[in-house]
């Protein structure tokens, strides 16, 4: 189903699904007022702070409701942030896996 849980997929639609243990250093985001500014959500971990070069993947977790936009990362100079693409507000009560490499 997409992301409205009522439309299925075409039948032809295929997947690309890769699955790994969890590491020490993985971490769910919870987006919060204290967090949040505009269409970004700013991401505090040890490994991500200061580190332009962190290697990392992020992925809505659905725990706290769909974000239900196209996401991205951006590095600001001293944080990294999640960001909704189209620009529209970063809700707060959404939650993110963080998945550090």
């Amino acid at each position: 189903m997409n992301l409205d849980f009522t439309t299925p997929f075409p039948p032809s639609t295929a997947y690309n699904v890769t699955v790994r243990p969890v590491a020490a250093d993985d971490y769910v985001h919870l987006t919060a007022a204290a967090n949040v500014n505009g269409n970004s959500t700013t991401l505090t971990h040890p490994l991500l702070d200061g580190n332009p070069d962190a290697v990392f993947q992020v992925s809505h977790y659905w725990g706290g409701g769909a974000n239900e936009r196209n996401i991205g990362v951006w590095y600001d100079g001293s944080k990294w942030r999640i960001f909704n693409q189209a620009g529209t507000e970063m809700p707060s009560g959404r939650f993110f896996f963080v998945s550090i490499d």
